[in-house]
């Protein structure tokens, strides 16, 4: 009985040694498993971070590119908008320079229309015969060629000459009242009436007893005429009758008086 008990408890004790092994067996191979797995996942992972780190690298040169490409599109735009800066100082010098030039002409044009204004207001309030004057000084160079350049029908470089002897020291009343004189009728040639209207004004105004006086006032009457004005081409037309009443130039005057 004793000897059947310690069998029992032998085959007992190999039958608990055989399941510990057992179960050893398999938490090992859950080990084995668990083991690759990490293996295996940290083997992921460090593809993972590799490619990452490529991305990245990637990703800045990208940048880096992309940084140099904004600037230069920053360098071209500055230097377009330094180019249209340069062109817009050049119109402005220009557009000032045009409106100092518009200023003048402004002036100039108000001075003509002073000199309308007063030959108009003192049409037929000058009265008295005109009284031919002899020039106290002789003739300068630059007047003889203007007069000659005059006579060949060159207005425009006997304007020129004239202007410049008027403004001379050395020029006689006279001379000054007949350089106004041609020029007036040059520029009713050329069409220039509002400037011959000034001329001749001049010349009416500063010498009334000049010998050029009659035929000023006809020519006047003819720039008016052109200008639309009737009433100032009458006025002027008459002054010419009032101060050279036998004159041809008077006869001519009566037959344009009669159309008005």
């Amino acid at each position: 009985m004793h000897h059947i008990t310690t069998l029992t408890i032998c085959f007992a004790l190999t039958l608990i040694a055989s399941c510990k092994t057992t179960e050893q067996v398999q938490r090992e191979k859950i080990v084995d498993t668990l083991s690759s797995r990490v293996v295996k996942l940290q083997k992921d992972n460090a593809d993972l971070s590799f490619a990452v780190n490529d991305l990245q690298e990637k990703l800045s040169q990208f940048q880096g590119k992309k940084g140099e490409e904004e600037y230069k599109q920053k360098e071209l735009t500055q230097e377009i908008v330094n180019r249209i800066r340069a062109d817009l100082e050049i119109l402005n010098e220009g557009l000032v320079a045009l409106r100092k030039d518009q200023e003048a002409t402004k002036k100039e044009m108000q001075e003509q229309k002073a000199y309308i204004a007063q030959v108009v207001s003192t049409l037929g309030k000058i009265s008295g015969t005109p009284v031919p004057t002899k020039s106290s000084k002789k003739k300068t160079s630059i007047f003889e060629d203007a007069v000659s350049l005059y006579g060949t029908g060159k207005c425009d470089q006997a304007v020129v000459k004239f202007k410049i002897h008027i403004d001379s020291a050395k020029a006689s009343s006279n001379e000054k009242a007949t350089a106004l004189h041609h020029i007036g009728i040059c520029e009713h040639k050329q069409k220039n009436y509002d400037t011959s209207i000034v001329s001749l004004s001049k010349l009416v105004t500063n010498y009334p007893k000049s010998q050029r006086v009659p035929e000023a006032f006809f020519y006047l009457g003819k720039n008016f005429l052109e200008k639309g004005q009737k009433n100032e081409a009458k006025q002027a037309f008459e002054e010419v009758i009032k101060r050279s009443p036998k004159s041809k130039l008077s006869e001519s005057t009566r037959k344009i008086l009669k159309t008005l």
